[in-house]
């Protein structure tokens, strides 16, 4: 009887050990280490956009937007150019200011026997060539300096001669040099679209750095 009583004991124990490690195996694992979540099936995790991140992008768009956008030019220290008046033009028919708005414009005052005038004509006309079809208009405004100079007959000669392509306004009385205030030959103004003197020049020379305000102020 008492041999029966200890083994009833043993396996009383044998079942209560072989319980422990069922339930020891089936619990699921409290390793901190391993994913949560949607990762331990192996999908992909999402990150969601960064609002801060947005905003700082959005700042940089709109940064870069205003480097390209050209500066406004404050025009209050230019004078704006005054109407060129004539009764007479040569390659041309009568021009008034208004017909100009939107063009960029030289006006060069000169006459056909001044030696100067005459060394600067080969630029002046590769002006007008090369830039004519993109918006620049240049006007000859002649003020005869010699007696036979006043003849327009003999301007229209020269014109022909010097292979001048562009309007010729004759200033036989001076009232275009005069409201300019010219004070030698040749001397040229280049105006903007607005109609505002951005540049003069006196004399011969600085054909490079007309020719780079003409393109500055045709991209304007």
């Amino acid at each position: 009887m008492k041999q029966y009583l200890q083994m009833l004991v043993i396996l009383g124990i044998s079942l209560t050990l072989f319980a422990a490690c069922a339930v020891a195996t089936s619990a699921p694992s409290t390793n901190n280490d391993q994913p949560s979540g949607s990762a331990q099936r192996g999908d992909a995790v999402l990150k969601q956009p960064d609002g801060n991140a947005n905003a700082a992008a959005q700042e940089g768009e709109m940064a870069n937007q205003a480097k390209q956008a050209p500066d406004k030019i404050d025009k209050s220290q230019f004078k704006l150019a005054r109407e060129i008046s004539s009764e007479t033009w040569v390659n041309s028919e009568k021009l008034n200011w208004s017909d100009l708005r939107g063009k960029v414009v030289v006006v060069n005052f000169w006459t056909f026997a001044c030696y100067n005038c005459k060394n600067t004509l080969p630029y002046i006309k590769s002006w007008d060539e090369k830039y004519r079809a993109q918006g620049l208009v240049v006007l000859g405004v002649h003020s005869p300096e010699l007696s036979f100079e006043k003849d327009v007959d003999n301007v229209r000669k020269a014109v022909n001669e010097y292979g001048i392509k562009y309007p010729i306004p004759i200033d036989g009385d001076f009232s275009n040099w005069t409201r300019y205030n010219v004070r030698a030959w040749p001397t040229w103004f280049i105006v903007d679209k607005e109609g505002y003197i951005r540049y003069s020049h006196i004399g011969e020379g600085d054909y490079a750095g007309s020719e780079r305000v003409i393109q500055q102020l045709l991209a304007e």
